[in-house]
C-alpha cells in the first residue's frame, strides 16, 4: 500500500502526575502530516523560510523531531505507527520529511 492509503496512529507518554498516555488513532496520511508539521510552529526559523521550499526540506531534515527515550523527569516519549494488514507498523517521521515541508509550504501563511 502507498503510505496515503494507510491509517496511521501516534501514541504519547507524558511525565506528568506520574505518566500520562495521550494517542491520536487512525489518522489519515494528510492529518498524519499536519500532526508532524504542527512540531515545527513554534520554530521561528521554519516561520521565516516556509515560503522556500528546498530550504525548508533541508532544514527539516537536519533539524528532525527528537523526544525522549524516557519519560521520567518530565520527558516526553512519543511513537510513531501506521497500520499494514491490521496491524501497527513502527514508523520513522522523519522518512516523511519532504511531506513535511510541503505541507507547512502550502498552508502556513
Amino acid at each position: 500500500m502507498k503510505k496515503e492509503e494507510l491509517l496511521y496512529c501516534i501514541f504519547i507518554v507524558y511525565d506528568y502526575k506520574g505518566g500520562e498516555l495521550s494517542s491520536e488513532l487512525n489518522l489519515s496520511f494528510s492529518k498524519f502530516i499536519s500532526t508532524l508539521a504542527g512540531y515545527y510552529k513554534g520554530d521561528e526559523e521554519v516561520c521565516n523560510i516556509k515560503d522556500d521550499l528546498p530550504t525548508l526540506k533541508a532544514y527539516i531534515k537536519d533539524n528532525p523531531m527528537e523526544f525522549d527515550e524516557y519519560a521520567g523527569g518530565g520527558g516526553t516519549v512519543v511513537d510513531y505507527y501506521a497500520i499494514k494488514n491490521g496491524k501497527l507498523s513502527h514508523v520513522d517521521p522523519n522518512e516523511y520529511t519532504t511531506d513535511i515541508a510541503k505541507h507547512i509550504n502550502a498552508n502556513w501563511r
